[in-house]
């Protein structure tokens, strides 16, 4: 269990927080279905799953951080129901954003590459 000063919870902490408001703002794209189709139609986004994530879900978003369309943050202590939550629902495995949009510019700029929530 990761305590709250730790840098990886404040970095959750922040990203989720972000997650919340681009829901607000209906920025962001929830679950496999919104995710892989918006992905399907080529647009670029910055992919967030949770730790818990599928190994067939990893597997096939890995073609898409490979190929350059997708930027991929794996959250190291955040579940899916944590994700789900943060964004307004129960549980989901991965959101995304756009990956020119301001949330996922703020996001990426507090982001430290040598942190371990990147996988």
């Amino acid at each position: 269990v990761l305590s709250q000063s730790d840098p990886q919870s404040i970095f959750n902490e922040r990203l989720l927080s972000v997650l919340g408001m681009a829901r607000k703002a209906r920025e962001i794209f929830i679950g496999q279905d919104q995710v892989r189709d918006t992905l399907r139609k080529k647009k670029s986004l910055l992919v967030i799953t949770a730790e818990d994530i599928s190994l067939n879900l990893d597997g096939a978003l890995s073609r898409y951080v490979e190929n350059g369309q997708c930027q991929r943050l794996r959250l190291v202590g955040v579940t899916r129901e944590r994700l789900g939550n943060a964004v307004g629902i129960r549980s989901t495995l991965i959101v995304a954003l756009s990956l020119n949009s301001g949330f996922a510019r703020s996001i990426l700029s507090f982001y430290d590459g040598g942190s371990d929530a990147n996988e």
